[in-house]
């Protein structure tokens, strides 16, 4: 494992062994240890380096900071590296703070979710009262037009008798 790894820790795993947390890593080197896994961040395209122990979690990408989830190489059995009952505490720990960090973002979204519903309802009553109020005013218009129209023939037609009798 590179030991100068400064990176953000995956996600899941902040108090796990130095060589885990260290493990994450934007990479930057030439110097990446065959057994970690190298992927690329698939909302942003940067490239991503974490030991082969974080196969499987979902890390927040240093670049873009979007949730991914760490591939699992072809071939690969997650029973090949269990932690240590110790480090799986811990990560259980971890796991428990995601969840509630999740529950929180669904809480917020749903809520988010539930306000834009509400605005869409006023906006569609609105328009449609709108649309109710064009109608009125198209009707009122054809009324208009036509009462121009008769006022317009009347007055020809006015005009017409005082020309004969003038």
């Amino acid at each position: 494992m590179n030991e100068e790894n400064t990176s953000a820790n995956p996600i899941g795993t902040p108090d796990a062994a130095p060589d885990v947390v260290a493990a994450f890593e934007e990479i930057d080197t030439d110097q990446i240890p065959s057994t970690d896994i190298v992927f690329e961040c698939p909302y942003c395209g940067k490239s991503l380096s974490i030991d082969q122990r974080g196969a499987g979690l979902v890390i927040e990408c240093t670049t873009c900071h979007q949730l991914v989830t760490v591939p699992i190489p072809e071939g690969m059995v997650l029973s090949d590296i269990d932690l240590p009952p110790e480090e799986q505490e811990t990560q259980l720990s971890n796991m428990r703070v995601m969840l509630s960090k999740a529950q929180d973002s669904i809480a917020q979204l749903t809520a988010e979710n539930q306000e834009l519903r509400e605005k869409v309802e006023t906006m569609s009553k609105a328009m449609v009262a709108r649309a109710h109020r064009l109608t009125e005013l198209r009707t009122m218009y054809s009324a208009l037009a036509k009462s121009q129209e008769e006022a317009t023939d009347s007055l020809s037609r006015l005009r017409r008798f005082l020309d004969e009798n003038s």
